[in-house]
């Protein structure tokens, strides 16, 4: 009689992202969960990141867990309880250093490409200003009032701007 081993039970891995704010004697009081450490908050002196690895056998779900290290480094193996000197479970696999170093720094942006600038169209000759309102090219405007061109120097300022000053004084008692 031939003796057949049995077959190994399927095995799912699944890994997620935590950040465990810790309060002052370092005791986790929050946790954050995503798919990814961008989605995460920001690392800092109460936030410790990890990396989760959940290890489905048969229903049960084995844990263990990989810190971000104070370098900004991910720990290379999974560990029961995420200290670096406890049984190691697994490897970390590259695609999760690879995604904290993208967060770490992040990719440098290519300049953009610089359109070649408008040619503003050209302004048509001053004919004696027959340019509507206003002419910097011979100093005048035309007054919105009477509708004649003056020079800026015969406008009506601040009380009736676009007023030639005739109109001004035939308005003003």
């Amino acid at each position: 009689m031939v003796k057949r081993k049995r077959p190994a039970p399927a095995t799912t891995k699944t890994y997620e992202w935590l950040a465990e704010t810790l309060d002052g004697q370092g005791d986790v009081i929050d946790v954050h969960h995503a798919d990814t450490r961008a989605e995460l908050p920001a690392s800092g002196p109460l936030v410790s990141i990890a990396l989760v690895c959940g290890d489905w056998r048969g229903g049960v779900v084995k844990r263990s867990w990989a810190y971000v290290l104070d370098d900004g480094s991910l720990m290379e193996w999974f560990t029961e309880s995420g200290m670096q000197d406890d049984r190691r479970t697994g490897k970390v696999p590259k695609r999760f250093h690879d995604e904290l170093a993208t967060k770490k720094k992040p990719a440098k942006k290519k300049p953009a490409k610089k359109k070649p600038a408008k040619k503003k169209p050209a302004q048509p000759a001053c004919d004696g200003c027959a340019l509507p309102d206003d002419c910097s090219k011979c100093e005048r405007f035309t007054c919105s009032r009477c509708a004649r061109t003056v020079p800026w120097s015969e406008g009506a300022d601040d009380d009736h701007p676009g007023w030639c000053d005739v109109c001004w004084c035939e308005v003003m008692p």
